[in-house]
């Protein structure tokens, strides 16, 4: 008799492990969310037609790429990311209009987007609770602002806290409570597994500079840093 009032607690109080993306493809979808935004991963036949189409960004791995609470309050309060638009890469025109989230829908939402993973991505490459090195400082910089002029699309921040930088590509001014630090390595080592079409450089094999890890690990901390003290 104990044993089956446990198992039922557990039932009610424990996360199921097998809340599946179909689960949480129908709260977004009952929310709209799924009206503008993906929720499954690209087909291995996307193409530019299938990019032209979409509305927003794919949300497939929402719960890899976010944080928890700068998503919660993304989401009550939504302000544009980069400044142009998703669906014609046209100039964002004022004032930057997405549907609020509020109430009891709030953390349902937030809980069915961070429950979107990217189940083969790596985790625990990017421990930041040791200090980074002064002279890994100056090689991410350098690698971000003089190697690769990330600055050219990416709103960013200086050492000395001044917002700089183009706004063609999502803002890093707040990379360090809106990014997942392992999902800033697995994005720049392969970013075509997250956008099949993308705008950023390819940083491996032959198209580009091939970097290695240990210099995706130094520019991934540098971007994962940014705002941190702002």
């Amino acid at each position: 008799m104990r044993v089956r009032w446990l198992l039922i607690l557990l039932i009610l109080v424990v996360p199921l492990p097998f809340a599946s993306a179909a689960t949480s493809g129908s709260v977004l979808a009952a929310h709209g969310c799924t009206g503008c935004h993906a929720v499954t991963r690209p087909a291995a036949d996307y193409s530019l037609a299938d990019r032209i189409a979409e509305k927003g960004p794919n949300l497939w791995y929402a719960g890899s790429k976010l944080q928890r609470d700068w998503l919660t309050q993304w989401l009550a309060a939504p302000t544009a990311i980069s400044g142009i638009r998703f669906d014609s890469l046209r100039p964002i025109a004022a004032p930057f209009t997405h549907p609020q989230v509020t109430g009891q829908s709030l953390p349902q939402v937030v809980n069915a987007l961070m429950s979107l993973t990217d189940e083969q991505m790596p985790v625990g490459l990017m421990d930041l609770s040791t200090p980074t090195s002064r002279m890994d400082r100056i090689r991410g910089r350098i690698l971000f602002g003089k190697q690769q002029q990330c600055f050219a699309c990416h709103r960013t921040l200086t050492r000395y806290g001044v917002a700089v930088g183009g706004q063609s590509a999502p803002r890093l001014t707040d990379a360090s409570r809106r990014l997942n630090p392992d999902w800033v390595l697995a994005f720049l080592m392969d970013p075509k597994r997250y956008t099949p079409i993308p705008r950023m450089p390819i940083y491996r094999g032959d198209t580009y500079t091939d970097y290695g890890l240990d210099q995706m690990r130094l520019l991934t901390r540098y971007i994962a840093a940014m705002g941190a003290s702002q």
